[in-house]
């Protein structure tokens, strides 16, 4: 490293000839000093969201395992109204990346694709660094009754306080915990408390729901205090015409 004749203009000092180069000392440790700091925050960066995705996957409260290897790539519309619900939800992801607020309400036939696509968005998010927790409905009100047990170590508040933290939130199958559909069973007291806990808690963040309810069918339901602040600044995917993937033709 030898000096050389030309001055810095921004630190007024003399350069000096370096790897073939000719830098100022200072303007040159001030890069390494960037791209070092640089380099931390890629990785800081990293490491939350890897952490986001752990958290995603740990958290989340799902009955049927199988959903879990859901993603926008190995869904398979059967149908047209199917390839254009895929697309409004990759639209939807995006927003929601982009840090948009706003619920979504997933609604149609049984096996249409609603899981599946809601499931692919969280995964998304959290791949991201995006706090998302994903819960079926019916696996939540299990694992809060499983605090009224003693030796629990969990708690109905704790429960909750996860799913009002999460930057998302997907209520997966609303209205099963219901019974049949065509029966017109409205909520419990406990059903409501437990919803409206959690969706009181989340005003002003992004919940997404799925549901095979109609919204006439959620008004008879549940409590107004939910239903407002389902219906709080939603967008909405609605399968009417999917048929259940799931379900293959009967030999009988």
């Amino acid at each position: 490293m030898t000096m050389d004749s030309d001055v810095c203009d921004t630190h007024g000092m003399n350069k000096m000839k370096f790897g073939g180069q000719v830098v100022c000392p200072r303007c040159f440790l001030e890069n390494e000093s960037k791209k070092l700091q640089q380099q931390e925050q890629a990785k800081y960066d990293a490491d939350k969201a890897n952490e986001k995705k752990f958290m995603f996957h740990q958290q989340s409260m799902i009955a049927d395992s199988n959903i879990k290897k859901a993603n926008f790539d190995n869904y398979q519309p059967t149908s047209e109204e199917g390839a254009k619900n895929l697309e409004l939800a990759k639209v939807l992801a995006t927003d929601y990346l982009n840090e948009k607020v706003f619920n979504t309400i997933m609604a149609g036939n049984c096996g249409a694709g609603k899981t599946h696509l809601a499931y692919a968005i969280a995964d998304q998010l959290a791949g991201a660094g995006i706090s998302v927790v994903f819960v079926t409905v019916g696996e939540l009100l299990r694992k809060i009754k499983s605090t009224f047990n003693k030796d629990s170590s969990l708690t109905e508040d704790s429960i909750i306080r996860t799913l009002v933290r999460a930057d998302v939130l997907i209520v997966d199958d609303l209205g099963a915990e219901l019974g049949a559909l065509d029966a017109n069973t409205k909520a419990t007291n406990f059903i409501n408390r437990v919803l409206f806990d959690v969706f009181d808690g989340r005003q002003g963040k992004s919940t997404i729901f799925t549901t095979n309810l109609t919204g006439e069918r959620l008004e008879g339901a549940y409590d107004e205090r939910i239903v407002s602040r389902i219906f709080n600044n939603f967008r909405a995917i609605v399968f009417k015409d999917t048929k259940d993937y799931r379900r293959k033709a009967l030999p009988f």
